[in-house]
């Protein structure tokens, strides 16, 4: 087979050539995961639960994993969601 044909078929799957899915981390609503780079800034941020969707305000990400208090379901840093 062509490069060229594997290279179009990467990009229309969204596929990175490392394998992973690339725009993975971008929803439809306009979020996306909280990731090592994600600062709260001197307000805090609000970020959402992946379980139940119930917004948080967080002041520091120095964690890597936190339980919500709303549906008490610890879940991983990188599975909450920011707005962008």
């Amino acid at each position: 087979m062509d490069k060229d044909f594997f290279e179009w078929l990467f990009k229309a799957l969204k596929i990175d050539v490392n394998g992973r899915a690339m725009y993975s981390n971008i929803y439809k609503n306009g979020f996306k995961n909280v990731n090592r780079y994600t600062r709260a800034g001197k307000n805090g941020k609000v970020i959402i639960c992946p379980v139940c969707g119930e917004p948080e305000l967080v002041h520091h990400f120095s964690w890597s994993a936190m339980t919500c208090p709303s549906c008490d379901t610890n879940s991983h840093k990188n599975d909450w969601l920011i707005g962008q």
